[in-house]
């Protein structure tokens, strides 16, 4: 009897003892992958005016091109082309550059820009609203904007901050039911190089 019992607890003891090895782990096992810790650049649907301007600084704080040209005309559908009305004193010291500015333009700044942008540094796009004129299908927005994109040339023509004034024409695609901005009048402010400066060095 006592021979039997001696074998039982045996048995059982080695029963155990598969159960914890097979739940346990080997620790030269391939781990699974870890889900990724940064996530894409945030995209609002833009059903507001606000909401615009709000997807372009997320697109400006995570370099999102595509982001970015979502938020302005692409011509397509109706829409009328999107065009920017640079700051006076930057259109006076580049003769003609801006007659044609557009999508296309814009696009081709902004990846010349965020090729020196390293993604480690400073890069943001803050707006304060001065005004907002809101009708069913349009909206003028007015917002007093510092611009700040911390690239690696050392060449000082190219600035690393701009300040400035910035008056968006947005109008709502009744298709869609979203906003975009279709026209885009720069001011500087004085208070150093405005956009328009970023555009004009950068889109060269």
């Amino acid at each position: 009897m006592a021979h039997k019992t001696c074998w039982h607890s045996l048995r059982l003891s080695a029963l155990v003892v598969l159960v914890v090895a097979g739940q346990c782990k080997s620790p030269f096992a391939t781990r699974e992958a870890e889900p990724p810790t940064g996530g894409r650049t945030p995209w609002i649907p833009p059903t507001s005016a606000s909401l615009v301007l709000a997807n372009m600084r997320n697109a400006l704080g995570g370099k999102s091109v595509d982001n970015y040209l979502r938020c302005l005309s692409d011509g397509a559908s109706g829409r009328p082309p999107f065009s920017f009305v640079p700051d006076r004193s930057v259109a006076s010291l580049n003769l003609g550059f801006f007659d044609r500015w557009g999508l296309a333009s814009e696009e081709n700044y902004l990846r010349q820009l965020f090729a020196v942008v390293p993604d480690d540094s400073l890069h943001k796009l803050e707006l304060t609203l001065v005004s907002e004129s809101s009708f069913p299908d349009s909206a003028v927005v007015v917002e007093d904007y510092i611009l700040t994109m911390h690239h690696t040339l050392r060449d000082p023509s190219y600035p690393r901050q701009a300040r400035g004034q910035a008056e968006f024409h947005l109008r709502l695609d009744p298709q869609s039911g979203y906003w975009y901005i279709w026209q885009w009048y720069d001011t500087g402010t004085g208070q150093g190089p405005s956009w328009s400066t970023f555009k004009a060095v950068f889109g060269k």
